[in-house]
């Protein structure tokens, strides 16, 4: 039975571990695939050998002897009892194999009442107005939270508009929120916002941000600076750790409208024009079921 759990759990472990060949962070976001399955080894029966028949001789008269005593009960081999016990077929091996997690995040600047995806490399100005935009290609968890001037990140997400940081598969999701944006002051520099999705729920991050949920609402619909939330002080040490905890098997694509990039029709209705997208994609390269992905985005700004 041990043997055969053994082989449960490595074969399991060697299909996780095996990262989808020739597929890019942008194709594993919009693979909607299952997983191959992989064949079986063929299952193998031992037997006892079966002694070979001996040829039939005429019966010769024997000298009368004492009558033998009891005979003993036969002895068998250890190699033929263990092959008796092995000879039911073995129960089947099963893998599990999980979908690759990835996200995609754009930049959305607000101008003149238009919408439009800007290059993650895009360079803002005092008074610009930027959302940022976050679509999994599953349900999970989302964690954003920004570095502010003083060193200390605090949660971005969720907030007090969005409670739940539970998102759903293919929707967008808009940070700040939906009726609120970034602006810019006329202070250069770069915000950093440190991003991190799961399947299920971080308990390491959701310790720092407890005291944000079932918050009520006490600012009005408008702009907003970063960092948009008070809450408990997450340090560069934490994130650090945060990053190199998560950071495995990740792989990423910037997708450039200047480079000519189709945008698939399930894509942002606000991607640039003639169908082209302005889009990072990070995606995880292992199928195991405790798969992360993380991503870091900054925003560069300066005065007018």
């Amino acid at each position: 039975m041990l043997r055969i759990l053994a082989m449960v759990l490595m074969a399991a472990t060697a299909l996780a571990q095996t990262p989808p060949e020739g597929l890019t962070a942008r194709q594993l976001f919009y693979d909607d695939g299952k997983p191959e399955a992989r064949p079986k080894p063929p299952e193998t029966r031992q037997t006892a050998a079966r002694p070979s028949a001996k040829p039939v001789t005429a019966a010769k008269t024997a000298p009368a002897r004492k009558k033998a005593s009891a005979a003993a009960p036969e002895s068998v081999p250890v190699e033929v009892a263990a092959a008796r016990r092995e000879d039911k077929p073995a129960p089947p091996i099963v893998t599990v194999a999980y979908k690759a997690v990835a996200i995609r995040y754009s930049l959305v600047k607000l101008e003149d009442g238009a919408e439009s995806e800007v290059p993650a490399t895009h360079h803002f100005r005092s008074g610009d107005q930027v959302r940022l935009k976050v679509e999994a290609n599953q349900s999970g968890y989302l964690y954003l939270i920004a570095r502010g001037s003083s060193g200390i990140w605090k949660p971005l997400f969720p907030s007090r508009e969005a409670s739940d940081n539970r998102v759903e598969a293919r929707r967008g999701y808009d940070v700040p929120s939906s009726t609120q944006a970034f602006t810019f002051d006329d202070q250069a520099g770069t915000e950093k916002i440190f991003l991190v999705f799961s399947r299920a729920p971080l308990a390491d991050l959701d310790s720092q941000i407890d005291q944000l949920r079932n918050r009520p609402a006490s600012s009005p619909a408008g702009t907003a600076k970063l960092p948009l939330m008070i809450a408990q002080n997450l340090t560069d040490g934490r994130v650090n750790g945060l990053r190199a905890m998560y950071s495995r098997d990740l792989i990423v694509e910037t997708v450039d409208a200047k480079l000519a990039v189709p945008v698939r029709p399930a894509a942002s209705a606000s991607s640039g024009p003639a169908g082209r997208e302005n889009a990072v994609y990070v995606a995880s390269t292992s199928r195991a079921g405790d798969a992360r992905v993380v991503a870091d985005i900054e925003l560069a700004h300066g005065a007018k």
